[in-house]
């Protein structure tokens, strides 16, 4: 439950308390008020699913072609699975980040698409050492 519904039951807590119920005979906790508070309950209990997208670091060149790529790890209680994601194209390695960033744009624009919503973004290793970033997902539990 948020504050204000905490507040309020507490202010009726009270009330009741220093007048022995008299004062909140027949009042009555609004119906959104009781709604919100169900919703809230449902959602401490939700369970979710967890999946990560990074980059490779390395890109391919074929035929004047370059191939980024992206990885998403998909996470649950057995251990993690796979999937590549890449995205070719046009140009010399000048456009080595281009490539990165399709394969990235892809796989984000598939994880929303199957109702994924980005939660946080990290590196994997330090910044200092040539650090992957990642970005994380999450979705509730059907």
């Amino acid at each position: 439950m948020n504050k204000k519904v905490y507040l309020l039951t507490a202010v009726l807590a009270l009330i009741a308390g220093l007048t022995g119920g008299s004062m909140l005979s027949g009042f009555q906790i609004p119906q959104s008020v009781q709604a919100q508070a169900v919703e809230e309950d449902q959602a401490s209990v939700r369970k979710w699913e967890h999946c990560s997208v990074s980059t490779v670091n390395s890109v391919s060149q074929s035929g004047g072609k370059l191939t980024g790529t992206a990885i998403i790890s998909y996470v649950n209680g057995a251990g993690y699975r796979t999937e590549k994601i890449e995205a070719t194209v046009d140009g010399s390695l000048s456009a080595m980040n281009s490539a990165t960033s399709n394969a990235l744009a892809k796989a984000v624009s598939k994880l929303g698409d199957e109702g994924w919503e980005m939660v946080g973004e990290g590196t994997l290793l330090p910044e200092s050492s040539g650090g992957q970033k990642v970005l994380y997902f999450r979705r509730s539990k059907k």
